[in-house]
């Protein structure tokens, strides 16, 4: 119990720390400059928008960073807090390169999405050991939605744990360059819908993952994460104008 309570301070202090002089340093340049303050913030974000569109790593075959998904004192530190484990996983690889020779490549489908998709962050850097064959021959990308490549900060985080853009081309991509690829099926969907305390996932009008195995010839490798739903305790405020929300901007609040 100490041990964990000790885990969440510093995990805590972490965030504060990140949050606390970004913050205060805006606030003081605003209450200062406040015109010059939001012009140079339009400004920045412009340009960040500008990088990411020239750039366009999402839809090739991402940037992962292999050191900084395994070694992140973040990353490591909520693995220890979390107790991450994933099962069955040599007998899960060797199966699938008897299947799928030589490589092994393969469509891994988790369950639920959760609120933030925490565990998928944190799993990428645990696949390169768990699978360390199959990510020799045929490392994995995950498909993510669009919109996370548009936000400062977590554009670097989604790339460097090895995400790529969700639409049908990139994982089409991807696959034809070799990569496995990982994927959450419930969506935006699934995320909204999680509630503390339930095991829920959507899977009626989630067949798309289906669809790219049966094209590309690959077996599809069905995990589901245990503990998911309740990391973060849940609300129904507003749920009817949180479900409309994703269909035209596609933004999810969950």
């Amino acid at each position: 119990m100490a041990g964990s309570a000790l885990i969440r301070l510093k995990v805590s202090a972490l965030y504060l720390r990140n949050l606390f002089w970004p913050i205060l340093l805006a606030s003081i340049a605003f209450a200062y400059r406040p015109a010059e303050t939001v012009l140079a913030s339009v400004v920045a974000l412009a340009t960040f928008l500008l990088y990411a569109t020239f750039d366009a790593a999402e839809f090739s075959d991402g940037r992962p960073d292999e050191t900084f998904s395994k070694t992140s004192w973040l990353f490591c530190t909520m693995r220890e807090y979390l107790q991450l484990t994933l099962h069955r996983t040599d007998e899960v690889q060797q199966k699938l390169i008897a299947v799928h020779p030589p490589t092994g490549q393969a469509i891994f489908s988790f369950f639920p999405h959760g609120v933030n998709s925490d565990f998928r962050v944190l799993m990428d850097g645990m696949m390169y050991d768990a699978f360390a064959k199959l990510y020799e021959r045929a490392p994995a990308r995950t498909l993510a939605a669009s919109v996370l490549f548009k936000i400062p900060f977590v554009r670097k985080v989604s790339l460097a744990t090895a995400c790529v853009d969700a639409g049908r081309n990139t994982a089409d991509k991807v696959i034809r360059n070799g990569r496995s690829v990982l994927v959450c099926p419930g969506g935006q969907d699934e995320q909204l819908e999680t509630i503390y305390g339930r095991e829920r996932v959507f899977l009626r009008k989630r067949s798309g993952f289906i669809r790219l195995a049966i094209v590309h010839g690959l077996p599809v490798v069905p995990a589901y994460c245990f503990g998911s739903s309740d990391l973060y305790f849940t609300s129904r405020a507003a749920h009817a104008l949180r479900l409309w929300l994703p269909r035209p901007p596609r933004i999810a609040l969950p």
